[in-house]
C-alpha cells in the first residue's frame, strides 16, 4: 500500500468514525436541542441534561424563543411547570423554564437580560429572595455564553459521553423535562424526612450564629418565640436593589409582564428563621423591593407585582412524614402540585389584594399594604400555632434531635 493510498484510507475511517459520532449524538440529542427524536428506552428519558444545564439551556432558549420563561434557582427550577395554562395563556404563549440550580441574584440578573436579548418575552416570573439586588457585570460572570456549536453538540467528546450514559441509563429517569423544568431526586417520598434533616442542619448552621440559644438549642429559641408578635417599624436604611430596579426598568420598557415570586420555605424553616433573628428585616426588605416594582412605568401590556406565599395556610404547614409528604421536598424545595396553584394564584383573574384578617396561600405586596400584611402574619401565626400544637412539637422533637447529632 502506498503512502497516499494509507492517508486516504485513514482520512476515509476518520470521516465515517466522525460521521457515525454526529449520527449518534443527533440520534440520541442528549441535551434536548433538536427534540424530535424521542425513542422509548433509547433516549426518551435524558439523564445528563442536568450536568450541563448552565451550558445548554441558553442555547435552547436562543432556539426556540419563548415568550413565557421562568428564571431563578432550583426552587423555581423543580417547583414551577413552564408549560402550566395559568402561565401560558392556556397554551397561547410557548413557555420554557430558564431557573438553574444554585443560581444567586447576579446569575437570575444575567439569565434575564440574555433572555430580553435572545427571545420574544412576554411574560417573566422571577424568583427573589429579600436582600440586597445591586447591578451585576455579566460579561464573563456566567457559566456559559450561549455560543454552544452544533459541532460541540454533534462532535464533541461531553456529546458522546452524554449520549452513551443517556443510552444506558433510561432506567434512571430523566433529569428534566424538554421544556426546562427539573426532576429532583428528592421526588421519591421515602427519602423525604432525609433531605428535610439535611437542609435543617443547613438551616440551622445558616442562621443560627446570629442568636447564641438558636445555635446551641434550637428547640427552647423556637419555643421562645411562639407568640411573638414584633411591632412593624419603617427600614432605618435603604436596601441595595439598584440591579432590580434597572432590570424591571428594561422589563417595563419591553412591555413584559413581570411577576417576582418570593421564595417560599415551609413554615418549619420561618420558625427556625424567627427564632434567629429574622423577624423583621425580611419584611422590610420586602417593602423596598415592593416600592421598586410599583416605581416602573406600566407599557402596553407590562406590568410589575410582587408576590410572597410565606404564612400559615395549609401548604405551608404540610406534616413531614415518610410516604405521606405531597407538596414538600424539603424546608425549601416544593413540587410541582404547589408550583402549580402558585401561578393559578399569581395569574388568576380579578382583584388579588391579600384579604387583611385571614391567612391566606399567596398575598400581592406592595409598598402601602405591606405593613399590614406583616402585623396579619404574625397574627395568623400566633393563631394557628395555639390552635395546632402538634406543629411546634414535631418542630421541636426534630431540633432537638438534630442538636443532638451537632455536638
Amino acid at each position: 500500500m502506498t503512502t497516499k493510498a494509507y492517508a486516504i484510507g485513514c482520512l476515509t475511517a476518520l470521516l465515517v468514525l466522525l460521521g457515525l459520532a454526529a449520527a449518534f449524538n443527533r440520534v440520541i440529542d442528549p441535551f434536548w436541542y433538536y427534540g424530535d427524536v424521542n425513542l422509548t428506552g433509547i433516549n426518551a428519558a435524558r439523564t445528563e441534561f442536568a450536568h450541563y444545564e448552565r451550558h445548554i439551556k441558553p442555547v435552547i432558549l436562543a432556539r426556540r424563543r419563548p415568550q413565557a420563561v421562568i428564571f431563578g434557582n432550583s426552587y423555581t427550577e423543580i417547583g414551577l411547570d413552564p408549560l402550566h395554562p395559568a402561565f401560558t395563556d392556556g397554551g397561547q404563549l410557548a413557555g420554557y423554564n430558564f431557573a438553574m440550580a444554585g443560581s444567586d441574584w447576579g446569575m437570575v440578573y444575567c439569565n434575564v437580560l440574555y433572555a430580553l436579548k435572545h427571545t420574544d418575552l412576554r411574560r417573566a416570573v422571577i424568583g427573589i429572595q429579600p436582600g440586597p439586588l445591586p447591578p451585576v457585570k455579566c460579561s464573563g460572570r456566567s457559566e456559559f455564553s450561549g455560543a454552544v456549536s452544533a459541532a460541540e453538540l454533534l462532535l464533541s467528546g461531553d456529546a458522546l459521553t452524554a449520549s452513551w450514559r443517556t443510552l444506558t441509563r433510561q432506567h434512571k429517569g430523566p433529569s428534566h423535562t424538554a421544556e426546562g423544568r427539573f426532576f429532583s431526586k428528592r421526588e421519591r417520598l421515602d427519602r423525604v424526612e432525609s433531605g428535610w434533616r439535611r437542609e435543617m442542619i443547613y438551616q440551622i448552621t445558616r442562621y443560627g450564629y446570629k442568636s447564641k440559644r438558636c445555635w446551641t438549642d434550637p428547640a427552647k429559641a423556637v419555643a421562645a418565640v411562639a407568640g411573638l408578635q414584633p411591632d412593624w417599624s419603617e427600614p432605618a436604611t435603604n436596601l441595595n436593589r439598584k440591579g432590580l430596579d434597572a432590570l424591571l426598568r428594561e422589563l417595563g420598557r419591553r412591555g413584559v409582564e413581570v411577576r417576582l415570586l418570593v421564595y417560599p420555605v415551609h413554615a418549619q424553616g420561618m420558625e427556625l428563621r424567627i427564632a434567629c433573628g429574622e423577624s423583621l428585616r425580611r419584611w422590610q426588605d420586602l417593602q423596598q423591593i415592593a416600592r421598586a416594582a410599583e416605581a416602573v412605568p406600566q407599557t402596553a401590556g407590562g406590568s410589575v407585582e410582587l408576590w410572597d406565599f410565606q404564612g400559615m395556610a395549609e401548604p405551608m404547614v404540610e406534616r413531614i412524614r415518610n410516604n405521606e409528604t405531597r407538596i414538600w421536598q424539603d424546608v425549601g424545595h416544593y413540587n410541582v402540585e404547589m408550583g402549580n396553584t402558585m401561578l393559578d394564584v399569581v395569574f388568576g383573574p380579578g382583584d388579588r389584594g391579600p384579604p387583611l384578617g385571614a391567612d391566606v396561600f399567596g398575598a400581592r405586596l406592595t409598598g402601602s399594604n405591606l405593613a399590614d400584611r406583616f402585623r396579619e402574619f404574625y397574627h395568623n401565626r400566633k393563631v394557628f400555632l395555639a390552635a395546632q400544637p402538634w406543629f411546634h412539637q414535631d418542630l421541636a422533637t426534630l431540633l432537638t434531635d438534630l442538636a443532638k447529632g451537632m455536638k
